[in-house]
């Protein structure tokens, strides 16, 4: 029996020991040691040995096994990621990696490695270049080429038979639709589209690894992934650490400094500390409508909910300058009961989250690509636009202005009327959260008021992202669900269906109690008059 190497601390913790003993020259050589041999002397954190560990254990339960780990920043997830990916292509090269799956391969002997090109080329291939060192370990050699791009496009290891290919997101999506894959990681979210066209290429046994931060993440990870992981589905795993697992006081086996780490905390942004710092889904705990989102009920396919004779057909529109104008097109259904179905949104683009796009469109391009949709679908009977923005000037005419002489110009109808006002009592923003989560709960009938076409991306992922802004001060956790503002990143598709839905409300509430002033003068025009306009006594 073979008893494999297992260092217990950080190295960095041995160097310092010699040379706080008086051993300089051992530091030296045991420093020298790791460089030579640095998977040999990979030592994990905690996160990262539970990390090994559900990876070496995952196949027990299925044979293409998910396995999502948001860890915070700092903790080492790519690293632990590239090392455990080394350790299956090399064979275990340590006692934490001395499990049977590192010592006997099943699966296809091919990884891909997915993110963008700059984390590619400034963080995933460094890592490769370093814990391979073929240059001191002829064993570890590979071969790389780029094929024509500007990153590291294939590495291949010929004494193990073992080729990782990079991918990055902006890739089209056949690229992910070929070849048996053993190993997928995808480094930071990747787009749903990717992630489907991914999951046909396990069919011969894979396992999928999603490292990520959970700041910008896809609702496929939550409808999917999370939620298989919390209802205990087997095949799917959710590992969550925050950033003290990675300090040297505070965590287990930790590499950094603590002050570091605190000062690290201290400086990241307000909304984005617990992913960053906490491993925390960054909308979960201030999401606005996160506790209603259900979408098994929410989103339908159109088949199964055509739209109904005699709807009224709403188009709802917040424009942008740097972006491109976020538009749904929704359906009042007839009937006692309020039901929306929103059927058709743009940008019609979903090969990247809408707060990601820049606008590229003019005024002409986007009436045009509205009109084809409204060809498709149905025209509306009401169009409605933000009334803070679309009636500021652009020269001499309002946005809402320019919609109309272009539509004019290309023979269609885009008159706009502006968006709702609350009323004194209640902000603008509260009345429209309020009357979205009355919809989005069941009905009378046992529907939910408000229902999402399958092909609204966009409208289903701002939704799920939206959060208000976490307050400072100690009344912060009263405060955050009444006060606090939204995140402006993710608001422009729930922004629009406010607008869609309070349009309805407004116009049937009741109109303010007459002043005596106004009831006399509303009654003397009801007295009949003579051709001369004299009052008839």
């Amino acid at each position: 029996m073979v008893i494999m190497f297992k260092l217990d601390h950080q190295p960095i913790k041995y160097i310092n020991y010699y040379k706080r003993i008086g051993q300089p020259e051992n530091a030296f050589e045991f420093a020298q040691s790791i460089v030579a041999a640095p998977l040999t002397y990979f030592c994990p954190n905690g996160a990262q040995e539970q990390f090994i560990k559900t990876f070496a254990l995952s196949v027990h339960d299925s044979k293409i096994p998910v396995i999502l780990s948001t860890f915070a920043n700092g903790v080492g997830k790519s690293t632990v990621t590239v090392v455990t990916l080394l350790n299956v292509i090399f064979g275990a090269q340590n006692g934490w990696f001395d499990y049977p799956i590192f010592h006997n391969w099943k699966f296809p002997r091919l990884a891909w490695y997915c993110s963008s090109a700059d984390a590619i080329n400034d963080t995933i291939f460094p890592l490769i270049e370093f814990y391979a060192a073929k240059e001191i370990n002829p064993e570890f050699d590979y071969d790389e080429s780029k094929e024509g791009k500007r990153i590291v496009s294939k590495v291949h290891f010929p004494r193990y038979d073992w080729t990782i290919v990079f991918k990055t997101y902006e890739q089209k999506d056949q690229v992910f639709e070929s070849s048996n894959v053993g190993i997928i990681i995808d480094d930071e979210p990747a787009p749903e589209q990717i992630w489907k066209a991914q999951k046909s290429r396990r069919r011969m046994g894979c396992i999928t690894l999603l490292p990520m931060t959970p700041l910008n993440c896809e609702p496929y990870i939550l409808d999917e992934i999370k939620r298989a992981s919390d209802e205990g589905r087997k095949g799917y795993y959710h590992l969550k650490a925050n950033v003290y697992e990675a300090c040297q006081k505070r965590g287990t086996r930790g590499h950094l400094d603590p002050d570091i780490i605190d000062q690290m905390v201290d400086d990241y942004d307000e909304d984005e500390r617990d992913a960053r710092a906490f491993g925390e889904f960054m909308y979960f705990s201030r999401s606005i409508y996160g506790d209603l989102l259900k979408k098994d009920k929410h989103v339908v396919s159109p088949e199964d909910y055509p739209i109904p004779q005699y709807s009224k057909i709403v188009m709802g529109v917040d424009p942008h300058d740097s972006r491109p104008s976020a538009a749904l097109w929704a359906a009042k259904v007839p009937g006692r009961i309020s039901r929306y179905i929103i059927f058709a949104e743009a940008p019609i683009d979903q090969s990247r989250a809408f707060w990601e796009m820049k606008r590229a469109e003019e005024i002409s391009d986007e009436i045009r690509s509205w009109s084809n949709i409204e060809d498709r679908y149905y025209r509306p009977n009401i169009r409605i636009l933000d009334r803070h923005f679309g009636w500021q000037t652009r020269g001499q005419r309002t946005l809402a202005e320019l919609y109309l002489n272009e539509g004019r110009h290309q023979q269609r109808d885009f008159r706009f009327i502006a968006s709702y006002t609350a009323s004194s009592d209640v902000s603008e923003l509260a009345f429209g959260h309020n009357q979205i989560r009355r919809l989005l709960r069941d009905q009378e009938d046992g529907k939910p008021g408000i229902l999402i076409y399958s092909n609204c991306f966009h409208l289903w992922s701002g939704l799920t992202h939206y959060i208000r802004k976490k307050i400072k001060g100690v009344s912060a956790d009263e405060k955050v669900m009444v006060d606090a503002p939204v995140v402006d990143k993710y608001k422009d598709f729930p922004d629009v269906l406010r607008y869609i839905v309070c349009h309805d409300v407004m116009a049937k509430e009741k109109k303010k109690p007459l002043t005596p002033a106004q009831i006399m003068r509303r009654e003397a025009l009801r007295k009949p008059r003579d051709r001369r306009g004299e009052f008839v006594r």
